[in-house]
């Protein structure tokens, strides 16, 4: 299989796999050039599922760096880098979209003391819900780690803590590890230099 966009464009995600189709996302490219949520067959027959932007302002988002996660419900997540009705041009939102295109814009993130600005796919935690990182947000703007519940963002988890630093800008997405915590790296920040490597775990209910 192969396919060459013509003009616009370009995935910097990775793929997923459903049923025998691949779908993943585009940065420019689409109706708008603002991103696209696409499906190609194994034959090379690429489908836009979306395109980003159909309004000014772009409230359901824009630029899409990330890859998408197939979620319990079958359908597919995702994250946008800009737009949003955050305001300020937007910081980013959290996505859905179903592989027949059916998409909805589910959480608008903002600036200051809130996450922003995802680059990094979701990971599907073992309950259910999604996990991601931010790379903005913050005091300072080390970034998040937030988590997604019922298509909300239910909790938010700065990357600094009282004692300073314990992470900053993370560019890429969480592991999941077989102990139950995710790993995840930065870039730097405020934090190190050279980058860090982090565990973040949700404490565990006393009985």
């Amino acid at each position: 299989m192969r396919y060459t966009w013509a003009s616009g464009g370009g995935s910097d995600g990775a793929l997923i796999q459903v049923g025998s189709k691949l779908y993943g996302t585009t940065v420019t490219g689409g109706s708008y050039n603002e991103g696209t949520v696409f499906g190609v067959s194994p034959s090379g027959t690429l489908k836009t599922l979306y395109s980003f932007c159909p309004h000014s302002g772009c409230a359901d988002g824009s630029q899409p760096m990330a890859g998408l996660v197939l979620a319990p419900n079958g359908e597919l997540y995702g994250t946008t880098n800009t737009g949003g009705t955050g305001g300020g041009g937007g910081f980013g939102t959290v996505f859905k979209v179903t592989t027949r295109g059916r998409f909805a814009s589910l959480v608008s993130f903002q600036s200051g003391t809130a996450p922003a600005n995802p680059t990094a796919p979701l990971t599907l935690a073992s309950d259910g819900t999604l996990y991601g990182t931010t790379t903005d947000g913050g005091e300072p703007s080390n970034g998040f780690v937030y988590q997604i519940a019922n298509d909300t963002l239910a909790n938010a988890w700065p990357l600094t803590g009282n004692t300073g630093c314990v992470g900053g800008t993370p560019y890429g997405g969480l592991l999941l590890a077989s102990n139950g915590s995710f790993y995840g790296s930065d870039d730097n920040g405020n934090c190190a230099d050279a980058g860090t490597l982090f565990e973040f775990s949700l404490a565990k209910p006393k009985k």
